[in-house]
């Protein structure tokens, strides 16, 4: 009967007894088992036979072959007696490629590695550039020898390969890396003398506030000053910490952003300083208390930087500085928080009738009301800021009389009368006054 092709290596059999013409399908079955056993090739992905093959000569023929291959992509081709023998792989098959030291294996429409490329002597780190294209995939594995340092390939993408670094040098590690275990000081404690800390979950926020969770630098302000968590409404900063917060926002104590130190016995329970940011350098201070999560008013808290300034009141209550000392062209004057208002003035009682010389005072801040006062005037023989400026006649005058005239809450008229049948004022005359008015301002 004529011999038949075998289902796997398609070696040729069952010729007759005694048959002739079974010599070319023995020396094929021969050439086949040469190639296939302990099977190995050149190269792989070949299109072109090579020009001057050597006998034995073996290649895995790429996807588009030319020449005597045309027509035979991903089979067998080895060279023997002067000619290409082709043989077509079944899915499985394997043979090793000596041009890049791997194993491939046939899938059924490609040759495909068996196992990752691996670089065991490189020089250099890997890069984006060892990937897919350089015959790298994802668990390739690369050692650099100047350094030591493994790697592994994670993604092969077309350059954009990436590899992950699996080892880490001594500097990398710290002096951890050498230490003993122990509760010594420069021994590393094991698991079990760690406490929970440590498999304790971090925060996720710089206001979280769940019970069990370790802080990070930064959460509610803690370690990093310039990261102070911003707060939306004072009146929720109830955790202790600090917190930064915008121009505009519910229960500050001034218009304009700021800083806020929580410090808390409990949810419900604590007080609050607010340090006012001002580009002018104000940087005011102010102190409130909250009980039964009630918060109190906020108060200011006066330093030797806010003592002296403008004094202001709300409702009787103070809302600016302690005193306020100034002075214009009425005077010079000293307001206190508590409403006392002092007021002091040099100025000519001028001539104003025969019997009478008038001095009209503009107080340089005004009064509460026309009776919020009490005041006192002395006659002076000379200027206090010129002593050569003397009135005429001042021996007569001094025996002249002071009184009210009338007055308001931001004017006073004091009267100079002459003693009755001792003589009358003329024209031109003057004479200086010392004024002091005292009372309150609210």
């Amino acid at each position: 009967m004529p011999n038949r092709a075998l289902n796997n290596l398609g070696l040729n059999t069952d010729w007759d007894l005694g048959e002739d013409g079974w010599k070319a399908g023995m020396d094929y079955n021969l050439l086949v088992l040469d190639t296939l056993v302990q099977g190995r090739v050149l190269d792989i992905g070949v299109d072109d036979p090579p020009s001057s093959p050597v006998a034995g000569a073996a290649y895995l023929v790429g996807p588009n072959p030319t020449g005597d291959w045309l027509g035979s992509a991903n089979a067998i081709a080895v060279y023997d007696e002067g000619a290409w023998t082709l043989v077509g792989p079944l899915e499985g098959w394997e043979m090793h490629n000596l041009a890049d030291g791997r194993r491939y294996k046939f899938d059924g429409a490609n040759w495909l590695p068996t196992a990752p490329l691996n670089n065991p002597s490189a020089t250099a780190d890997p890069g984006a550039t060892d990937d897919s294209t350089a015959g790298y995939q994802p668990l390739s594995r690369w050692l650099n020898t100047s350094t030591g340092e493994f790697w592994v390939c994670v993604d092969a993408t077309a350059s954009a390969a990436s590899w992950q670094k699996t080892t880490l040098t001594l500097d990398e590690l710290g002096s951890a890396a050498l230490a003993n275990v122990g509760l010594g000081g420069a021994d590393v404690p094991s698991n079990g003398d760690l406490g929970s800390a440590a498999y304790a979950d971090k925060t996720t926020s710089a206001t979280d506030t769940t019970a069990g969770r370790l802080l990070q630098v930064g959460a509610f302000g803690l370690g990093a000053p310039v990261s102070a968590p911003d707060i939306a409404d004072l009146n929720t900063a109830n955790t202790f910490g600090s917190y930064s917060s915008e121009s505009g926002i519910p229960n500050t104590p001034v218009t304009g952003g700021g800083t806020t130190l929580t410090g808390a016995r409990n949810p419900n329970a604590g007080f609050q300083f607010y340090n006012q940011a001002s580009s002018g350098g104000a940087h005011d201070l102010w102190f409130r208390s909250y009980g039964a999560g009630i918060f109190g008013p906020w108060a200011k808290i006066l330093t030797q930087r806010t003592i002296l300034g403008t004094v202001s009141q709300s409702g009787g209550v103070p809302t600016g500085a302690v005193i306020e000392r100034g002075s214009n062209a009425n005077g010079e004057y000293v307001k206190f928080a508590d409403g006392t208002l002092w007021c002091r003035h040099h100025q000519k009682a001028l001539y104003d009738v025969a019997s009478r010389l008038l001095c009209q005072w503009n107080f340089p801040v005004a009064f509460a009301s026309p009776s919020a006062y009490s005041w006192s005037a002395e006659m002076q023989e000379r200027d206090p800021n010129n002593v050569n400026d003397m009135p005429p006649g001042i021996s007569s005058l001094i025996h002249s009389q002071v009184s009210e005239g009338s007055h308001s809450a931001t004017l006073l008229n004091v009267n100079v009368r002459a003693a009755t049948g001792e003589f009358a004022f003329s024209t031109g005359d003057y004479i200086w006054m010392s004024l002091t008015a005292i009372g309150r301002w609210y």
